[in-house]
């Protein structure tokens, strides 16, 4: 689709790649998360209000991504909508629940929240620079939500593991799956 709508990543500066790329291919990790974690939800595997929270957040980052892959949008209006992803996440679910150390949990309250909701916004920028090399944008995305997965291992994470091993194998297959034009970023 990308390459019959001429929707195509022209080499630059920071690119490595020497000729026009296909944008837009995240659509399809959103596409098969979305459904899967829905099936999850449906299930009862963790609560719909989770699938909410993560939906509609998770469902705006990845709109703005697309129209921004299609014709690019000024920065302020991207940091604009992943922040509002990131508080719309934390209003629906109540806050960031406390962090255990060690033995003890940690209560941080709204110091906690606003650092959280940065830090989202963070992770999610730094996207924005992992382009022009095939499939390290995807190959990134595995580990880090491997390490969200690990993390919450040993916790109650009301669904968060189980979403984060949903998004390592979507990630997993776009950059490492067989076809013409996929090359495996490892």
């Amino acid at each position: 689709m990308a390459l019959a709508r001429g929707v195509l990543d022209l080499p630059n500066a920071r690119s490595s790649h020497g000729t026009s790329t296909p944008r837009g291919g995240g659509i399809a990790i959103v596409l098969v998360t979305t459904v899967a974690v829905l099936i999850l939800a449906l299930a009862r595997f963790f609560e719909v209000d989770f699938f909410i929270a993560i939906a509609v957040g998770g469902l705006a980052v990845a709109m703005i991504g697309f129209a921004d892959d299609h014709r690019p949008l000024p920065s302020s209006v991207r940091l604009m909508v992943h922040l509002g992803a990131a508080i719309w996440e934390f209003a629906w679910l109540g806050g960031l629940p406390p962090l255990r150390l060690g033995s003890q949990l940690a209560h941080l309250g709204w110091v906690g929240n606003v650092l959280a909701a940065l830090g989202i916004v963070w992770v999610l920028n730094l996207f924005n620079f992992m382009d022009g090399i095939d499939g390290i944008a995807a190959s990134e995305a595995v580990y880090v939500v491997l390490g969200g997965a690990w993390l919450t291992a040993s916790g109650d994470a009301g669904g968060v593991m189980t979403v984060a091993l949903v998004v390592a194998a979507a990630c997993g297959d776009f950059c490492c799956g067989t076809g013409r034009r996929r090359r495996s970023f490892w």
